[in-house]
């Protein structure tokens, strides 16, 4: 708001003006072309992934419901584990059952898509040595290396570890008044 107490587009021109003049106007980073169209990729298979957990998720919720959790397999979604889901779905109500099969296809479309942006993926991005140096961490593997290589860019723009941190979103934002403390982003200063 450039220190004025109201905000308008004429004044907001001329404290961006102001700050142009002065040399102080900040500067914003756009990722080329080539980059935004690579990051689709990644993105893409977060947003599949995300939508596959929360089909999942819904299928666990309704074995529960009706008590039927107690699978002897400890993946649910893997080879054995799929037949004896199969066998589960037929011990619920029919539409329970019905809905909850339409979940399962889905569930599995939904992999084939997974394996099919992953097989792009490697195909598309050699491992560079940021990348390699990002698998290093750990709970990083190849798909998540990309997404932070990408996302990141060229991390020299950053000028200090803080910098890359704040833009990430691992910094917390505090804001304390009245005796009352609210964090937005990263972690609480107490933990």
């Amino acid at each position: 708001m450039m220190g004025e107490i109201n905000k308008t587009d004429r004044l907001d021109v001329r404290g961006l003006n102001r700050l142009q003049q002065a040399g102080t106007l900040p500067t914003v980073w756009i990722p080329p072309g080539e980059l935004r169209d690579q990051r689709d990729l990644p993105r893409t298979r977060m947003v599949l992934v995300r939508q596959r957990r929360q089909l999942k998720n819904r299928i666990h919720a309704t074995l529960a419901k009706y008590a039927l959790h107690d699978v002897e397999v400890t993946d649910l979604f893997g080879v054995r584990g799929r037949t004896l889901l199969r066998q589960r779905l037929d011990g619920l109500p029919p539409h329970t059952a019905y809905a909850s099969r339409h979940l399962l296809e889905q569930v599995e479309a939904l992999d084939g898509q997974v394996r099919e942006f992953e097989r792009r993926i490697q195909a598309t991005f050699t491992l560079t040595a940021g990348i390699q140096q990002l698998l290093t961490l750990p709970g990083v593997g190849p798909p998540l290396a990309v997404v932070i290589a990408l996302e990141v860019g060229d991390v020299t723009r950053f000028a200090t570890a803080e910098k890359l941190a704040s833009y990430a979103g691992t910094t917390p934002r505090v804001h304390a008044r009245g005796g009352k403390m609210r964090t937005r982003g990263g972690r609480s200063p107490d933990t």
